[in-house]
């Protein structure tokens, strides 16, 4: 099932013949309770119709944007570049982002970048 269409998790639990909290469950690994054949349905709906959750969505539902800003002057300096690096690689651990922006540093900037961080919390 390929579409342009973005499925949600209702449409999931749908194909699956489930709810959309049993769905729900499924992708957040509380998997302890259901039965095998719930579990084998929604991952094969899941599989043929590639679906992935929206990050938008699961933000909204958790409160939690698991994203970290980095704002840095000079990503070419090998120092800076072994830093992102890092930061990027340990947040992937925790399944968070990193949005990093890469500008020459003013105090105006800082201002405005800190207050656009602000906004994804």
């Amino acid at each position: 099932m390929k579409s342009n269409v973005r499925l949600t998790i209702n449409d999931i639990a749908k194909l699956a013949n489930t709810s959309k909290t049993t769905v729900s469950f499924y992708l957040n690994n509380k998997t302890e309770k259901m039965s095998d054949e719930t579990r084998e349905r929604i991952r094969k709906v899941i599989e043929e119709t590639n679906y992935t959750p929206n990050p938008v969505a699961r933000s909204l539902n958790s409160k939690s944007t698991k994203l970290i800003g980095v704002l840095i002057g000079d990503i070419t300096n090998d120092f800076a570049n072994k830093i992102v690096k890092g930061i990027d690689d340990v947040v992937q651990q925790h399944h968070y982002q990193v949005r990093l922006v890469t500008r020459t540093i003013t105090m105006k900037l800082k201002l405005i970048m800190y207050r656009e961080c602000l906004k994804w919390v």
